[in-house]
């Protein structure tokens, strides 16, 4: 992908240069970050699953990231699914990763990268909602790291020594 201002909103893309968008953009398909981020001009959040599917992953040695200042960095709601490889993500002074607060089956997988730097790193306010966190996930670094307000949270089998994650 080579714009610097926009997001495909569909398919398997990589990052060519950072991007700063204008607006939140819903995604659907295999974003690879490539070692540059995603942020919003005005600070809030670039990234929203709302319906299909997003897998995150990021094939550079020097990790990539989604970044918001003010606001969450990934929301997650409706029917939407984030998997989540590798990358960082940053919510600022609002959450890394937002699941809720009005989905209905909203599910977010995380298998590795890195959530930190937030208020919340990932906060699941649902019971209708799901995360899942395996591999060598690090959810640390934030206020609140994994706030569980409501919803369910799964343990996957995959889960490493090397992951670290903190549950509020």
């Amino acid at each position: 992908w080579t714009s610097g201002n926009s997001l495909p909103i569909t398919g398997n893309y990589y990052l060519t240069q950072n991007v700063v968008v204008d607006k939140m953009t819903v995604l659907t398909g295999t974003l690879c970050l490539n070692g540059y981020t995603i942020s919003a001009k005005d600070g809030g959040c670039p990234v929203e699953v709302s319906s299909g599917e997003l897998n995150l992953t990021d094939c550079a040695a020097e990790l990539g990231s989604v970044i918001a200042a003010k606001d969450q960095a990934i929301v997650v709601y409706s029917s939407g699914k984030a998997n989540i490889f590798n990358g960082v993500i940053r919510g600022g002074s609002g959450s890394g990763i937002h699941i809720g607060p009005f989905a209905a089956n909203g599910n977010v997988i995380i298998y590795g990268g890195k959530i930190t730097g937030s208020q919340t790193g990932i906060y699941l306010n649902s019971s209708r909602n799901s995360l899942t966190i395996g591999g060598d996930a690090n959810v640390t670094g934030s206020t609140r790291n994994v706030y569980l307000d409501s919803g369910v949270l799964t343990i996957d089998p995959s889960l490493t020594q090397a992951a670290r994650i903190g549950i509020t």
